[in-house]
């Protein structure tokens, strides 16, 4: 199984302005591996966001459903240009064809 590209996000601070060059972290809540393949829980994959709180790049993530052990989920938080919190959440990233966009998440933990 490969990994999958993340892309959107559309994050915003409390007003509902998108999170204009800020941030976004993911960190796999245990060690997991897929084939031969570690996926090390302490490896924190971050992000640059554009103007509209979008991914900035190309960011690459190990489809939940393609790990072991299968309860594995990704603690996602974007900040603000300024480095404040502004969103987290527990999410599971699906397996695919093609990118995923963020923006189309629901979290699972608020």
């Amino acid at each position: 199984m490969a990994i999958r590209q993340v892309v959107g996000g559309n994050w915003m601070d409390v007003l509902g302005n998108p999170l204009a060059l800020g941030s976004v972290t993911f960190q796999i809540n245990t060690d997991a591996t897929s084939g031969t393949q570690q996926v090390d829980a302490g490896r924190i994959v971050s992000a640059t966001l554009d103007v509209n709180g979008n991914i900035s790049g190309t960011v690459d993530i190990w489809p939940n459903d393609a790990l072991t052990p299968t309860n594995t989920i990704y603690r996602i938080k974007a900040y603000s240009a300024q480095g404040q919190l502004a969103w987290q959440s527990e999410n599971v990233i699906p397996s695919g064809i093609g990118s995923f966009d963020l923006g189309t998440l629901t979290p699972l933990i608020y």
